[in-house]
């Protein structure tokens, strides 16, 4: 049966979680760059292994705030104490990448896939598999629709799923034997 209210939250969840993580990663870039690196790296480090292993540290604080604050909202918003962080972190954070690589399928040309890489009936199977489940995200970029927008609610959508798949663990665990 058709419920609107799991339809009005699920949608709420994705619009405020996906605007509260670009909102978080906007202020911790601004903050991470104008205080960090532009008040004092920039005049400390000028190249060398250190500079790019403080920049991955850099991004990597950055998409963590992105995840944090989706997580937290998509929780907030779902009203339910049972939703365990880990879940709803981990689909905020395998969900932006989850349509980066929705977006790479819909821009390979399935048809002209070397007939060599696979025998010819797995080969089919494959064309088909990919072309359907990249059809939805081809159809959003033919019309022009923003791939950062994709992106944006690509980590909510992440940690929607998560929370919603995962079966609750119970508290009272066996030792392993």
């Amino acid at each position: 049966m058709f419920d609107r209210r799991v339809l009005g939250v699920t949608l709420g969840q994705i619009a405020l979680g996906g605007g509260a993580g670009f909102l978080a990663s906007v202020a911790s870039l601004f903050l991470i760059e104008r205080l960090i690196w532009e008040g004092f790296l920039a005049s400390v480090l000028t190249g060398g292994l250190l500079l790019y292993i403080l920049q991955l540290i850099s991004f990597l604080a950055i998409y963590g705030s992105a995840v944090v604050c989706v997580g937290e909202v998509v929780r907030w918003l779902a009203r339910d104490p049972s939703i365990s962080r880990r879940d709803a972190y981990q689909g905020a954070f395998l969900g932006a990448p989850a349509a980066a690589a929705l977006m790479s399928m819909a821009t390979i040309d399935w048809a002209s896939m070397d007939p060599r890489l696979l025998p010819s009936p797995m080969l089919q199977l494959v064309r088909i598999v990919a072309v359907v489940i990249s059809a939805p995200v081809k159809l959003l970029l033919l019309l022009h629709f923003p791939p950062e927008l994709l992106l944006i609610v690509g980590a909510p959508i992440g940690a929607i799923l998560a929370y919603r798949l995962v079966e609750p663990q119970d508290s009272e665990q066996t030792p392993a034997t």
